[in-house]
């Protein structure tokens, strides 16, 4: 359900229509032919609904931010918003209103003043308020997902790295976007009386970008370390498998010299068939004993 502020006396209250001036607006895309606003039209807000990266862009009259922000949760990986701006106020639109209209409650009496760019900056401010949490959440993930590998317990593990790369992937393109649409924001003169506080925007954004870096590489390492687990294993079965067939090739050379169908001076001695067991199990002990010295196994 659509719901509408205004911003009097550098304080949000609600309102029941969208103000003539310095409005605010919370709605979903599906309510765009509901409202009363002659500059915007459903078309125009499904055009920007479709819009597939993060991005501002300024018009004759209007003044537009899509932000597709990375869902928290894993039923999808983005979250559509799109940020209207003109000399009436700011209308922002997205798939469920009632979530983001509660943002209003964290800023709604510190704003600087009644223009739409104070509402702006303390609305953004609000949105990445939680995401050095979520941030720190993925790398706690990573962290289990580690120890697992250290500890050989990593079943179905390309699944979830793969899961993982796909996530921080997301939310990499998704700050190094909102970084380039802050510093834009930044630099516009209709903004400028809240210019410090979309350049601290700026700054938070571009730590965010270098987190979600330091993800991508704390991944990449934890990939590298179940590559080397698996290829410790792999060299320990080869190890195994020629230890074995050095014990083994003597053993079968014997099988063959005494398994020859003619006469041999041995074959007439009383101890001639006990000869082949003694001389296999001093060529295994002596086998092991240089293995075991070697270290091996």
């Amino acid at each position: 359900m659509a719901k509408y502020f205004s911003t009097k006396n550098s304080v949000i209250e609600s309102s029941q229509n969208y103000p003539d001036e310095y409005g605010i607006g919370f709605l979903s895309f599906e309510e765009t032919d509901e409202l009363n606003h002659e500059k915007v039209s459903s078309d125009l807000i499904e055009k920007l609904r479709k819009t597939k990266f993060t991005v501002y862009e300024r018009r004759e009259d209007y003044q537009y931010i899509v932000i597709n922000t990375p869902m928290w949760s894993a039923k999808k990986l983005y979250e559509k918003m799109v940020i209207y701006m003109d000399m009436r106020g700011i209308l922002i639109f997205c798939d469920n209103a009632d979530d983001i209209s509660g943002i209003t409650d964290d800023f709604s009496n510190k704003l600087g003043g009644k223009e739409g760019a104070y509402f702006l900056s303390a609305f953004l401010t609000s949105l990445l308020s939680h995401d050095y949490i979520y941030m720190e959440g993925v790398e706690k993930e990573l962290g289990k997902l580690e120890t697992k590998v250290l500890e050989e317990h990593t079943p179905n593990f390309a699944q979830k790295i793969n899961g993982y790369r796909r996530k921080v992937a997301v939310i990499k393109r998704y700050y190094e976007q909102l970084y380039e649409v802050t510093l834009t924001l930044s630099e516009e003169e209709f903004l400028s009386c809240a210019k410090e506080g979309f350049t601290k925007i700026n700054t938070k954004v571009e730590r965010l970008r270098e987190e979600a870096l330091y993800l991508r590489d704390y991944m990449s390492q934890v990939r590298e370390a179940y590559q080397q687990g698996v290829d410790l294993s792999l060299n320990s079965v080869m190890k195994f498998l020629s230890a074995a067939t050095l014990i083994f090739a003597p053993l079968q050379f014997l099988v063959g010299w005494f398994g020859m169908n003619f006469e041999m001076p041995e074959t007439n001695n009383p101890t001639g068939y006990a000869i082949p067991f003694v001389l296999s199990a001093v060529i295994v002990v002596v086998a092991l004993f240089i293995f075991k010295r070697k270290k091996w196994f």
